[in-house]
């Protein structure tokens, strides 16, 4: 009977070092967040992100990690950063954007970690995508395709007599011929000749842009895509000297010198992933969690470019605006129209 009762307290003493430490780790395991970023323009979808989450009671170094990889615009980065991110074994990865997402989909779908991307093409809302069956991912579309159409339209309203618009798209990424085809669609309607440029690096861009004489077009289109993002600098500086108002897809491009941008926002698009991602944490199977809409989208238009370009817009388009940006003088004011 003593030998019994001695085999099942040793039984008992090894279950309780055993288990014990394993539910106390899982009590207290804090959900490793693993994001990954194209380039340094994306960090504000990053921002929006720890916001998000923060306000959903998130702490980041209390209750939630972050661990981050910026491939700084080398897109040959992309790979060797994701396997590292991979490798830390995270809770739930986050892609900056489509490219991101292209990248980290077959690993994630080999480890069985969800994936939640900030922002992407369209052609994730189908359940068979080009990047095949995405049971364990979900995102934000951020409507690049269907609003480049839109995105023409209010680019003629804010600079009446527009005849010529040059488009500047980079073939190598989904929503850029795509964007471009529904761009082409719209100008047709709107009697609007295109001229457009495919580039594929900075330097390309640059050349693009330095050769072209200001009467070859009368506005610049940008189409999505994280070499134009990282180019935008660029694009407005030469088309201010040009004489050209430049059509951008966020606030972003309006910051770095676009006349006008329209779209949602990067922060808002990293806000709204939070929400998904929090899902994610709480054990929802990824899917039963749809890819969502923008919540916000936003006209934004820069009153200072307008000057520089000697353009009056009329107090009726500019009431479409969401927001205007003016730094006249010493101002670094953000005016909201609306």
């Amino acid at each position: 009977m003593k030998k019994y009762i001695r085999f099942w307290m040793i039984v008992l003493v090894v279950m309780f070092i055993v288990f014990l430490p394993h539910t106390f780790r899982k009590k207290d395991h804090q959900p490793l967040v693993a994001v990954l970023l194209m380039n340094e323009v994306r960090l504000e979808k990053l921002t929006g992100l720890k916001d998000g989450l923060a306000q959903m009671g998130y702490a980041e170094g209390k209750n939630i990690n972050f661990i981050t990889a910026n491939a700084h615009s080398q897109r040959d980065e992309l790979e060797h950063l994701a396997t590292e991110l991979v490798a830390q074994k995270p809770d739930v990865l986050v892609a900056g954007g489509r490219v991101e997402a292209e990248v980290l989909a077959p690993q994630a779908k080999n480890l069985s970690i969800p994936l939640v991307f900030m922002g992407a093409a369209a052609t994730w809302n189908t359940r068979e995508s080009d990047l095949g069956a995405h049971d364990n991912i979900t995102g934000i579309d951020n409507y690049h395709v269907d609003l480049a159409g839109k995105r023409l339209e209010l680019l003629v309203k804010l600079v009446p007599g527009i005849q010529r618009v040059l488009v500047l798209y980079d073939p190598r990424v989904v929503p850029g011929p795509a964007s471009l085809a529904v761009v082409q669609e719209a100008a047709r309607k709107l009697n609007i000749t295109l001229h457009v440029v495919a580039v594929t690096s900075l330097k390309e861009l640059k050349t693009s842009l330095d050769m072209m004489p200001p009467e070859a077009a009368d506005a610049v289109m940008v189409m999505s895509g994280f070499l134009l993002e990282e180019g935008m600098g660029s694009i407005g500086k030469a088309a201010v000297a040009k004489g050209w108002p430049v059509m951008g897809l966020n606030a972003a491009d309006v910051e770095a010198g676009a006349l006008a941008a329209y779209g949602c926002p990067f922060t808002e698009q990293g806000r709204q992933a939070a929400r998904l991602v929090a899902k994610v944490l709480a054990n929802r199977d990824v899917a039963t969690i749809p890819i969502e809409t923008p919540d916000r989208l936003e006209l934004v238009v820069n009153l200072e470019v307008a000057r520089q370009l000697g353009i009056e817009i009329s107090p009726t388009v500019l009431g479409l605006a969401s927001r205007t940006l003016d730094r006249g003088g010493n101002s670094n004011a953000v005016f909201m129209v609306e």
